[in-house]
C-alpha cells in the first residue's frame, strides 16, 4: 500500500506500481516468446480451426434439430390437409 500523506502521492504510487508491473510483464513476455513466434502462429491456426469446427457442428445441430423438423411438419401439414375438409390455410 502507498504511504503518502496526500491523495496525489497515493495515486502516483498506485499508477507507478501498475506501470512497473506492466513493464516487467511485457519484458518477461518478450523474452519468453522471442523464439516462439512460429509456435504461436501454429497455435493460433489450431485455435481457429477448432473454433471453425465448433461453428460447423453447431450449424449442423441447428439444421438437424430445428430447421429440418419444422419444415417436415409444415410439409406434412400441407399434404394431409385434404383429410380434414374444414381446415384451410387461413388462421
Amino acid at each position: 500500500m502507498s504511504r503518502g500523506r496526500r491523495p496525489v502521492e497515493n495515486a502516483f504510487a498506485v499508477v507507478y506500481g501498475y506501470l512497473l508491473l506492466g513493464i516487467s510483464l511485457a519484458v518477461y513476455m518478450n523474452i519468453l516468446t522471442a523464439g516462439m513466434v512460429k509456435a504461436a502462429g501454429k497455435t493460433s491456426r489450431t485455435a481457429v480451426r477448432q473454433r471453425l469446427f465448433v461453428v460447423k457442428v453447431s450449424t449442423f445441430i441447428i439444421i438437424e434439430l430445428i430447421t429440418f423438423p419444422l419444415r417436415c411438419s409444415g410439409i406434412l401439414g400441407l399434404c394431409t390437409m385434404w383429410l380434414l375438409p374444414k381446415v384451410g390455410l387461413k388462421a
